[in-house]
C-alpha cells in the first residue's frame, strides 16, 4: 500500500522542469485573455477617444479662423463664440491627454500621438501667421495661447510612452517590492519622478522633468545604493554579501561590483572572503556616515576591550606570585611611567592590590590577591576600560 502511494506521489525530474518552464511562461510571458465584453469595452473606448480628438480638431480650427472673419458688426459675437470654443478645447484637450496617459491601449498610442502632434504644429504655424499678417484682439490671442497650451500638455511624456507597451504606472510609479525594506531608499525616486512628470507636464515645463529623470535621478539612486551597501558592512568582521543583496533588493553581482569599484577607487579598504567581505578602512569622508561612525566606535571599543582583557589576564597571572616589584609590575602591565602605582591601589576594588614600600628600601612592592582578583574580574576590566588613557596612555 505504502509503495503504491509513494509511486503515485513521485514526480520525475523532467516533469518538474516542464512544470517550472510552464510556470515561467504563465507568470511572465503569457498574456491575459480578454473576455468579449472587455474587448468590446476597449474598442468602444478607443472610438470615443478619437471622436473627442476630432471635436478638439474642430474647436481648434474654429478658434484660429475667428480672427480671419472681418465682420465689424458681429466681431464681438464671434469673439464670444471663440471664448466658448476655447474653454471647450482646453477641457477636452486635457481630458484626452489624461485618457492617453492612463487609459488608452498602447496599440493606439502612435496614431493618437501623430494626430495631436500634427495639430500642435499646425496651431503654432497658424498663430505665427495670424500674429504677423493680421490684427488680433486680446481675446483672440488669449484663446489661441490657451488652445496651444491644452494641445501641447504632456507632449514629452507621450513621446516617452511611445517607446513601451507598458502603462504609465509601470514606467513611472514603480514602488518597492515587498520583502525589501531598504529598496524604499531609492524606489521613492521613481515615484517622485512620476509625480514630477505629471505636474510639470500640466504647466508645459516637462523639460525640467526630463533633466531630473535623465540626468539627476540615476546618479542619486546609484549613490543611495552604494551608501546602503557600505552601511551594511562591519569593521573587522565578515559580512555575508548574499544577505546584503537580499536585504537591499539588488543582485549579488551588483553588490560585489559596487564594492570592487569603491575599493579600486580607493574609497574603501575591503578584504573579500569566500562568502562575503570584511571592511578594514573608510578612506573617503562621503561614505563615513553617522551609522558607520557608530560602527567604527564599536569596533574601536571592541579592540580596546580585547587589549584590556589581555592586560587583565596578565594581572591575574601576576597575582599567582607572592609579590612583585613596582618597576616590574609597571613594565609587565605597560602602565604609564607618570602614573603612580600607589594610586592604582585606590582605583581598584578593595583588597585586590596592596602597594607597600619598606622603610629602608628604595623599591616598592606590589601584593595582588588572587582570590579577590578572580572574584572581581569584571569590575577590574570595567575600571581598566574607563581609565585606559590615564593608566596605559
Amino acid at each position: 500500500m505504502n509503495s503504491e502511494e509513494e509511486k503515485n506521489d513521485f514526480v520525475s525530474s523532467s516533469k518538474i522542469e516542464e512544470m517550472g518552464k510552464e510556470k515561467v511562461v504563465v507568470d511572465s510571458k503569457k498574456e491575459k485573455v480578454l473576455t468579449p465584453s472587455e474587448i468590446k469595452e476597449k474598442k468602444t473606448f478607443g472610438v470615443t477617444y478619437f471622436i473627442l480628438e476630432t471635436l478638439v480638431v474642430i474647436a481648434t480650427v474654429f478658434v484660429f479662423i475667428v480672427p480671419l472673419i472681418d465682420i465689424n458688426t458681429s466681431s464681438y459675437y464671434f469673439s464670444d463664440i471663440a471664448v466658448i470654443f476655447m474653454v471647450f478645447l482646453a477641457a477636452f484637450g486635457l481630458l484626452n491627454t489624461y485618457f492617453y496617459l492612463f487609459k488608452l491601449d498602447s496599440k493606439y498610442r502612435t496614431t493618437a500621438f501623430v494626430l495631436r502632434f500634427s495639430l500642435v504644429i499646425i496651431s503654432l504655424l497658424m498663430f505665427v501667421i495670424l500674429a504677423y499678417y493680421s490684427y488680433m484682439s486680446d481675446i483672440h490671442v488669449t484663446s489661441m495661447l490657451i488652445s496651444i497650451y491644452a494641445l501641447s500638455s504632456q507632449m514629452i511624456l507621450k513621446i516617452y510612452l511611445l517607446t513601451s507597451k507598458k502603462t504609465i504606472k509601470e514606467r513611472l510609479f514603480r514602488r518597492a517590492v515587498a520583502g525589501s525594506p531598504s529598496e524604499l531608499e531609492w524606489r521613492k525616486f521613481d515615484v517622485l519622478s512620476g509625480y514630477l512628470a505629471i505636474i510639470l507636464g500640466i504647466f508645459v515645463l516637462q523639460i525640467f522633468w526630463l533633466i531630473y529623470h535623465g540626468i539627476i535621478r540615476k546618479p542619486v539612486i546609484e549613490r543611495t545604493k552604494k551608501k546602503l551597501i557600505v552601511e551594511s558592512l562591519v569593521f573587522g568582521k565578515e559580512v555575508n554579501l548574499t544577505s546584503v543583496a537580499l536585504e537591499i533588493g539588488v543582485s549579488l553581482e551588483e553588490v560585489i561590483f559596487k564594492l570592487k569599484q569603491l575599493s579600486l577607487k580607493g574609497h574603501l579598504r575591503i578584504e573579500f572572503t569566500r562568502y562575503g567581505a570584511v571592511l578594514n578602512e573608510i578612506r573617503s569622508p562621503k561614505w563615513y556616515s553617522n551609522a558607520m561612525h557608530e560602527k567604527y566606535e564599536n569596533f574601536l571599543h571592541g579592540q580596546k576591550e580585547s587589549e584590556l582583557e589581555i592586560k587583565v589576564n596578565k594581572f591575574i597571572e601576576l597575582a599567582a606570585r607572592d609579590k612583585i616589584t613596582g618597576s616590574d609590575f609597571r613594565m609587565i602591565m605597560g602602565i604609564n611611567p607618570d602614573y603612580p602605582i600607589k594610586s592604582l591601589e585606590l582605583l581598584l576594588p578593595n583588597k585586590v592590590i596592596d602597594v607597600r614600600k619598606p622603610i629602608f628600601s628604595k623599591m616598592s612592592w606590589v601584593y595582588i590577591s588572587l582570590e579577590h582578583a578572580m572574584l572581581k574580574r569584571e569590575k577590574i576590566v570595567s575600571i581598566f576600560i574607563d581609565n585606559s588613557e590615564e593608566l596605559f596612555g
